[in-house]
């Protein structure tokens, strides 16, 4: 459906109970259709550069959400059932407009990939160390000041991005992660390692 106009958008969607695969691309939702969080069958959700600015409170309904693409949208704020989703694998929110990520980002237990790049993040809260299966994490192009001693936890990341924010210093933690094949601090206001 990726590229279609689709406001109003149809509700019988909900009625396809078998559907693993939905994308939504371009399709100018806003807000974003609560007859998505209908299909318990969805495995993959790819919603990228609508216009929608929050997801429904029961969006935490789709537990069997493995990859959930979002990016480029004006989403400002998650429910709090978004914590639900603990089969999600991959999470893209990447060029979005949030100022914080909620605490219970560590209940997503099964995250292996995390783009928050391109919001006004301030702050990252602790609870991201407890995402033993993060590989990569891309947090590039916000506002971040300092990053949580818990980023040490995350040994099996491999990828990290910190570029483009206002990190003066980068905690000493860091140094535990002994998966870690690139790290991107590129334009931060860093004076030392």
């Amino acid at each position: 459906m990726n590229g279609n106009n689709l406001n109003p958008f149809p509700s019988e969607i909900r009625r396809l109970n078998h559907l693993n695969v939905l994308l939504v691309d371009r399709c100018n939702l806003n807000p974003f259709p609560e007859s998505i969080t209908k299909i318990k069958s969805l495995n993959e959700v790819h919603a990228i550069q609508n216009y929608f600015t929050d997801l429904p409170e029961n969006f935490g309904d789709l537990e069997s959400l493995e990859i959930l693409n979002l990016g480029k949208n004006k989403i400002k704020s998650l429910p709090d059932s978004f914590r639900n989703l603990k089969s999600l694998r991959k999470l893209n929110l990447s060029s979005n407009e949030i100022p914080n990520f909620p605490n219970w980002i560590g209940d997503l237990s099964s995250l292996e990939k995390l783009n928050l790049s391109g919001n006004k993040l301030l702050s990252i809260p602790k609870s991201i160390g407890n995402l033993k299966l993060l590989k990569k994490l891309k947090l590039g192009s916000n506002q971040l000041e300092i990053l949580p001693d818990s980023i040490g936890n995350l040994t099996s990341l491999e990828i990290l991005s910190l570029s483009r924010n206002k990190l003066k210093t980068i905690p000493k933690s860091i140094g535990n992660l002994k998966n870690l094949r690139k790290l991107n601090l590129w334009s931060n206001q860093l004076s030392t390692l």
